[in-house]
Order: structure tokens, then sequence, then C-alpha cells
């Protein structure tokens, strides 16, 4: 079977032909016969794990009965899924992302979001037993994998349907290679830090200031400077320079901030805690509510006990996010909220940002008509209404380190926060 025959079968666009087929050589020749993954016996297996509605489970059993009745379409789905699972040999060794690859809205009609569901779920089923290999526990297991489970509901997705996201689909390769561990609210992992300058630390009072960068641009009111921001007149260039005795750079202040004028910070009073490079937990912060703050505590706590059993002396006991959850607009505006909250316990930090960060999470889509995007909670309101007004969203970053957990609910870094 030719892959690019079969791309246009399924009216995949022309410009997409050489990302898609990529790795056709290595899927076709190991698919197996039957694909379990769209048997009906798997698909209500994985539809019980993950308790998922009859009504949803009788949908996705109608979509793969399509996608079996037609050779091009097993195939392709299953090209999908192993694309996701294994790097292509045949064609380049980088697996790449899924944006180009549909969603097959010409040939499926109203279940092409469910296609994509279906090899989420084959990576579920995966994922599940190489979890188990390692021996990590069924409930932890069960609740890491349940990120799944709001895909499946009909009533958050764009199209009143249960699917998956094109957008988020590679996101699954963290499960298959037993990376993210759901402990509490939320989701985590270990990785090297995000670029920022250095973390210091008071020798005497553990006080903490995160310096920016060398060369980061910051509009004039201290965030990363985005492409065609109006901010940009009044802006700066970061710098950041170590000599023997000393660090000098643009602070940033704890509220998510930086600040124009350098400063210097003597080594015998300060230590560095954080450079690029060091490893720290990752943390994902998957869909729903309840972000209480003790929710959040205990989140904490439970992931920094994980990682410190599973990897001892292998990272930094800190957690670090970025995110267009933590853009500071939403903590003027919402300033009662759970998220707002959890914003004043964290070192907030300036990150690079898009303008329009949040809206596809939040929404499923972009708008180009605002008075379109439905208005359900809070954080989709003040969302709007920032656009509405004229600006841009932004996202930003956290961190918070384990040696805090104590002093949580009471702001330790804005407080502590100190400038020589």
């Amino acid at each position: 079977m030719n892959g690019i025959d079969v791309l246009k079968e399924l009216h995949i666009p022309d410009e997409s032909h050489a990302e898609v087929v990529r790795g056709w050589g290595d899927s076709y020749i190991n698919m197996p016969d039957p694909v379990e993954f769209l048997q009906e016996k798997y698909i209500r297996e994985i539809c019980t794990y993950l308790a998922v509605e009859e009504t949803v489970c009788d949908f996705l059993l109608q979509t793969a009965a399509k996608i079996r009745a037609s050779k091009p379409l097993t195939a392709f789905t299953w090209h999908m899924y192993y694309r996701l699972l294994t790097p292509s040999f045949s064609f380049g060794c980088h697996p790449g992302g899924f944006g180009a690859w549909g969603p097959l809205t010409e040939v499926l009609g109203k279940h092409a979001g469910a296609q994509i569901l279906l090899c989420s779920f084959a990576a579920v089923g995966e994922a599940k037993k190489r979890y188990e290999a390692l021996g990590h526990p069924a409930s932890l297991i069960r609740d890491t994998l349940s990120v799944f489970k709001p895909f499946c509901d009909p009533h958050i997705n764009p199209a009143g349907l249960p699917g998956g996201s094109l957008a988020s689909f590679s996101w699954m390769r963290l499960y298959l290679t037993c990376r993210l561990f759901q402990l509490g609210r939320f989701n985590y992992k270990l990785m090297e830090t995000h670029p920022f300058g250095i973390v210091l630390r008071h020798r005497k009072n553990a006080a903490k200031i995160m310096l920016m960068e060398a060369g980061t641009q910051c509009n004039v009111d201290g965030f990363i400077l985005q492409k065609e921001d109006p901010g940009e007149l009044g802006g700066w260039t970061n710098s950041l320079e170590e000599t023997d005795t000393a660090f000098r750079g643009n602070p940033v202040n704890p509220s998510g901030f930086a600040l124009r004028d350098s400063h210097e910070f003597s080594k015998a009073e300060w230590e560095v805690l954080l450079r690029p490079g060091d490893i720290m937990i990752d943390m994902h912060i998957p869909t729903g509510g309840n972000m209480t703050p003790e929710a959040c505590l205990d989140s904490f706590r439970k992931a920094f006990a994980f990682f410190k059993q599973q990897h001892p002396g292998t990272f930094k006991p800190v957690i670090i996010c970025h995110s267009w959850i933590f853009n500071t607009q939403f903590e003027q505006m919402l300033p009662e909220s759970n998220l707002a909250s959890l914003m004043r316990e964290c070192l907030l930090f300036p990150h690079n940002s898009s303008g329009r960060d949040g809206m596809f999470f939040l929404f499923g889509r972009d708008y180009d008509d605002l008075s379109q995007a439905p208005r359900n909670t809070s954080v989709q309101r003040a969302m709007l209404s920032i656009l509405e007004q004229g600006n841009r969203l932004r996202s930003g970053g956290m961190l918070f380190f384990e040696e805090d957990l104590q002093a949580f609910g009471s702001a330790p870094y804005r407080t502590s926060f100190q400038l020589p």
C-alpha cells in the first residue's frame, strides 16, 4: 500500500504529505492484522478502565467500525499510533508532532476527533503495561492515565463530541516513556530548567532572588517582549554578569515581572541555588478545577516525596512550571480565585508569550470574532476581557522550593523579597 496514495484518498493536503508519510514503511510492515486497539474488546476495556460513559464508548465503537471498514483508514490510524510510539528509521529519526495530520473530517465527518481519541486509547493500554512493568502502584497509574478522560467528555470539546486533539497528541509520548506522573492535583516529570539567568539564595535568611537571562528583552512593564509588542518603547535588554566577588543583573520581582535597574549581589551574602541546565521537577496543570490552596500544597508535597524516592540525589528539589495559567493579568482580575492564591505562593517570573496564550486550552480554538467565544467560566471571561480591551495575553513561569513548604500560605517569596 503506497503511503502517498493513502494520504490522497483521505484528503490530506499535498503540502503535508512529506511530513505525514515519514515512517510509512516502518509502520506498514509492522501493522498487525487485526489492529488490536480498533477492536471492540480493547475499546470496551479501556472505557471501563477510564470510567467512560456508555454513550461515549458506543460512539468510539462506531468510529472504530468505520475505520476497520476501510483499509486506507486502518493503515493511516495504525501509522498515526506507530509514529507516536516509534521513531522513524525509514525517513529520518525525529518523530515530530501531528499538526499536519488532519483531522480526517472529509472522510469521517463527526467521527474525525474520535479517530484521534482511539489512537490515544492505544497509548493508554501500552503506557499502562509499561508503568506496571516498572512496579508503580495501580492507583498511581490509574490517576496518571486519567488525564485522557476529559477528551471523552463531549461537553468540554468544541464540537460537542468526544474526541482528541492533534495539537496535544504528541504529549502522549510522555506516558509511553513513563516520564509523567499524576501526584494529587498536578502532573509532574523531571527535566532541565527553562532558560532564565540564575536563582540566588541568601546565605543567612534563605531569601531567593532570580536574575534574568542575559540578552532577553523586556517591555516597559518588565515582561518578555512579544513580537509587535506595543510596550517596546521604554523597554530594555537584560544583562547578567558574574565576577569573583559578585553577581550583577536584572532581578525579578516574585510577583512575576523583571526590574529595569541592574543590582549587584555579593557572593559573601548570596549563593547560587539554580543555574541553567539544572534538573528540576516540571509541573503540568491538567484540565479541571479544585486548585484549592490545600490541593496545591498536597500535590507539591507528594511530588517532592515521590521523585526523591524514585530518583534520589539526581535533581534540585524545586518545582517549575511555565504556562498561560501564570499570567499575572489573571491575578489582578480574579484576586479571590484559587489561581490567584496559587500565584501568590510561588516565585513568578516572565516567560516568552505569543499574545494569545491559553486561547486553545480554554476554548479549543482561536476566535477572530471574540463575541462568538463562550463565557462559561470566570477565567474565560477574564481572558476575553483582556483581548477586548486591546491588550495581549501573556504566559508566565513559577518556581516553588521544597525548603519553603512550611511557609506555604504566607506568600514566602513576596514577603522575603529584598534588594541590596
